[in-house]
């Protein structure tokens, strides 16, 4: 219940107290208990005024606050009973936003992962390639680098034969039969090998080409003179030019041709003299080329560098 005192009221009851209370001590003092009329009465006590009950309305004093009884608890005290209530802030959750939010930072991360991944892949690829492709240009690079060094050694021989190596007959004169002159013994000659001679088409070009192939060496120049005319009764043809085509000679033809040259020349063509007892067809200059595919090739004879080969069968 709400009770409030006026002031009026306060004031009446106020005075109606200081009335009672004179009013009720002359009368408690002259009462006694004791028979002995020489015996002082003892002091009175103070005690509380009698209040009727119709006053006691007033003087009972509230706050002008309605009480509740679920007032807020002094913060850190737990009554009995209510001990299942605790004080202390409840653990928020993960709101499900923040869920996807890492999610979606977990994905985004994974995919950046990958394409690192890619692009160093990638990478390692394009490396790769390049590398390949470095490696065939210096290839290339050195297999022309031979090629030159080939034709500017051929070009700088200009020794001249001994005269002991030279054949008796190496004037160029007519020959109808087969030749059995061969200047190089090897360890396996070829029994049913015997030279012949060749009219040719192009016999200055002929002539050049052993010059630029070679030089100045005469069995050397016997050699490859032997090689073209093998190759021109294999192939069919009298044509120089036919056969540096199709065998890959890549010497350019010289203009001028030294007498040792046309001499060896017209011993393999004019007289049907050969430099071995063999059929050959292939050769390389070993001191400046690798001659990986020559070397599969069934080898016949060799003059100084120069590997001469015929087909392996």
């Amino acid at each position: 219940m709400k009770y409030t005192i006026k002031k009026k009221h306060l004031k009446a009851m106020v005075g109606a107290l200081i009335l009672a209370v004179a009013l009720s001590t002359p009368a408690i003092a002259g009462r006694s208990d004791d028979p002995r009329p020489d015996t002082p009465s003892e002091a009175v006590t103070d005690e509380e005024a009698h209040i009727e009950l119709g006053m006691a309305e007033d003087l009972l004093l509230f706050e002008d606050n309605r009480l509740d009884r679920h007032y807020n608890k002094t913060p850190g005290l737990i009554l009995d009973g209510d001990a299942s209530r605790s004080t202390e802030p409840e653990v928020e959750r993960t709101p499900k936003k923040e869920l996807v939010e890492q999610e979606l930072e977990e994905k985004a991360r994974l995919m950046e992962e990958e394409k690192a991944k890619e692009e160093a892949r990638r990478k390692e690829v394009a490396k790769k390639e390049a590398q390949r492709k470095e490696a065939e240009r210096k290839e290339a690079e050195r297999k022309a680098a031979e090629e030159r060094a080939a034709l500017e050694k051929a070009e700088a021989v200009k020794e001249e034969t001994p005269a002991a190596e030279q054949p008796a007959t190496v004037e160029a004169r007519p020959s109808t039969g087969a030749s059995n002159q061969f200047l190089i013994p090897i360890d396996r000659p070829d029994p049913n090998y015997k030279g012949r001679p060749l009219s040719v088409s192009d016999r200055q070009t002929l002539e050049g080409l052993v010059m630029g192939e070679w030089g100045n060496d005469y069995l050397g120049a016997v050699l490859v003179a032997q090689c073209i005319r093998d190759s021109m009764v294999k192939e069919g043809t009298n044509s120089t030019a036919v056969i540096k085509r199709k065998y890959g000679y890549t010497a350019p033809v010289k203009r001028n041709v030294s007498s040792t040259v046309k001499k060896a020349v017209a011993f393999v063509f004019d007289e049907g003299g050969s430099g071995v007892q063999h059929p050959i067809y292939y050769f390389y200059a070993s001191n400046i080329a690798r001659g990986k595919w020559h070397e599969t090739q069934n080898f016949v004879v060799q003059r100084k560098a120069v590997r001469f080969f015929s087909p392996r069968r």
